[in-house]
């Protein structure tokens, strides 16, 4: 005898079947996780603003080649450490452009990338922006130990073939804090990004020091105890995240052993209950209708 769906059962279906895909999306999102993706971007451009493209940039074996605005970005990335260069800068009549360590958050990150002509000195080049907005800043006075330029429209600055070693760099513009820093040019490119603080607004400032690594060798699969004393010395009291990085000039791991995934049983036990769950439900289903 044939069964005829009645409106009861025409009903309750849609409803099951929202709990069921509300079920499997908790379920999966417990087993594997979904945390917030970071994204990083930026303008690849000359010491002069131009734009730079076909630039052609790597981050931890992701690509991209940059457009004729110079744009590139990277998207999905995993919150953390990652290394980015320019490969082909010398193949585009650049200076090679020294890998960079960057350290992308959870939503957007901003990193402009300056490529500068070959020289036989040492080159500084970098961008300047507003401490809490982040926009560029232009007009800005940059003084290398006398020599002094401006930031053009990108709040870009540039110094070309002074002499490697150790100076000075002023940085100033009304109704900002001047900032005072001291840098060690290295033969080729140099970048030096600056944040300007508007005058008066308190400000979180950092200072580490005692860093220390026990044991200072360590064999593959060992355990490494890493510890420094972060110091506030800013004006700006509450609660601040600080991002620790530590560069291979200071520790070096001897392998990078990828952590394995793990399931508990309890998890698989749980999918293998709901998925003969499903199969009883949609056999309901099917055979109400």
């Amino acid at each position: 005898m044939n069964k005829v769906a009645t409106s009861e059962n025409n009903e309750f279906g849609p409803i099951i079947g929202m709990m069921m895909a509300i079920m499997m999306l908790a379920m999966f999102t417990q087993l594997f996780g979904c945390a917030p993706a970071a994204k990083l971007s930026g303008h690849v451009r000359d010491s002069e603003g131009n734009p730079v493209d076909e630039a052609q940039l790597n981050i931890n074996g992701l690509t991209y080649t940059t457009i004729a605005d110079g744009y590139y970005e990277f998207t999905g990335l995993t919150p953390g450490t990652f290394s980015l260069e320019v490969v082909n800068a010398e193949d585009l009549g650049f200076e090679p452009k020294p890998s960079m360590s960057v350290n992308p958050t959870a939503g957007d990150n901003i990193k402009d990338i300056i490529l500068t002509v070959p020289t036989t000195g040492a080159n500084l080049v970098g961008v300047v922006r507003h401490y809490t907005t982040l926009d560029l800043m232009e007009e800005v006075s940059i003084i290398l130990n006398g020599q002094e330029t401006t930031t053009n429209i990108y709040g870009l600055y540039s110094f070309h073939g002074v002499e490697p070693g150790d100076y000075t760099l002023t940085v100033s513009k009304d109704g900002f804090d001047t900032k005072v820093i001291d840098v060690t040019l290295a033969l080729g490119d140099n970048t030096l990004d600056i944040i300007l603080v508007p005058e008066g607004l308190p400000v979180a400032e950092f200072e580490v020091s005692d860093l220390s690594i026990t044991p200072a060798e360590v064999s593959v699969g060992g355990t490494v105890e890493i510890s420094a004393l972060v110091t506030n010395i800013g004006d700006a009291a509450g609660t601040h995240t600080v991002n620790c990085n530590i560069t291979p000039a200071t520790f070096t791991p001897l392998e990078v052993v990828p952590a394995a995934v793990v399931i508990p049983w309890s998890d698989i036990i749980n999918v293998v209950v709901l998925v003969v769950f499903m199969k009883v439900v949609i056999g309901m289903v099917s055979e109400a209708r």
